[in-house]
C-alpha cells in the first residue's frame, strides 16, 4: 500500500469503547483504536471486520460522521440479517444493492450509493 497514492493504512488494534451503546445482548463493546487519527472525509468505505462476535454497530456508531457523506460503501457479511437490516438503518435514502448469492456458496455483500 505505501506504493499506492492516496491511501493511508492505520493500525488500530481492539479496545474497550464505553460509548458503544445498543449493540445487542451478548455483543462486545469492542473496537478499533485510533478512531481519532482517521481522516475526516473519504470517498470509499469498505467494511470488513472486526470479527463477527464483535459485531458492526461500532463503525457506524462510532464513525458516521465520517462516513455518511462517502460515495460508496462496501460493506461484507449481508448474508447476516442483522447486518443486512443495520446497514439498510444506517444507509438511510441510499440505494442498498446485495451482491452475491449465499446458495453458491459465497458471501454476500452489499454496495451502498446515494
Amino acid at each position: 500500500l505505501r506504493k499506492v497514492k492516496g491511501v493511508m493504512l492505520h493500525y488500530a488494534p481492539l479496545k474497550e469503547h464505553p460509548e458503544l451503546k445498543d449493540v445487542g445482548p451478548g455483543k462486545a463493546t469492542l473496537w478499533y483504536d485510533a478512531l481519532g487519527d482517521l481522516p475526516k472525509e473519504f470517498e470509499l468505505v469498505i467494511i470488513d471486520g472486526p470479527p463477527r462476535r464483535y459485531g458492526r454497530e461500532g463503525v457506524f456508531q462510532l464513525t458516521m460522521d465520517r462516513i455518511k457523506q462517502a460515495k460508496k460503501w462496501i460493506v461484507d457479511d449481508v448474508d447476516d440479517a442483522g447486518v443486512l437490516a443495520m446497514v439498510k438503518r444506517y444507509a438511510g435514502e441510499r440505494k442498498v444493492e446485495v451482491i452475491g448469492s449465499p446458495v453458491q456458496g459465497r458471501r454476500q455483500y452489499a454496495i451502498v450509493t446515494p
